[in-house]
């Protein structure tokens, strides 16, 4: 084998091992993006339909309906946080980061906050 095909061999070897790298890396994004997905409905199908309504008052809840909502706020700030610390370590898409940072939770909890 001569030095050109040498050099293209190895650089198609080269390009096979980074395109192999970048699939993993995309479906480990992907699979992490569906487990997160799946866990936050699962914290906002906990919350009351009433809590977005600006009428909302908490302090008219029963002791368990109160209860019920600052256990899954817990669970999803502690999710919040656990979603930003993978953002830092750079395993979620940065268009995924962008719209996650859209989301308007924020008035949502802002809510329970304010009652």
């Amino acid at each position: 084998m001569g030095n050109i095909e040498f050099i293209t061999f190895s650089g198609l070897i080269i390009t096979l091992i980074l395109f192999i790298l970048k699939n993993r890396n995309e479906n480990k994004t992907k699979k992490l993006n569906l487990f997160a997905t799946k866990r936050y409905q699962k914290i906002m199908l906990h919350f009351p339909e009433s809590l977005h309504h600006p009428n909302f008052d908490y302090e008219k809840l029963n002791p368990e309906q109160k209860d019920e909502i600052l256990r899954y706020t817990r669970a999803y700030f502690d999710f919040c946080i656990e979603e930003f610390d993978l953002h830092l370590q750079k395993l979620i898409d940065k268009k995924v980061w962008e719209k996650l940072e859209g989301r308007d939770e924020i008035c949502f909890f802002q809510t329970v906050r304010e009652a």
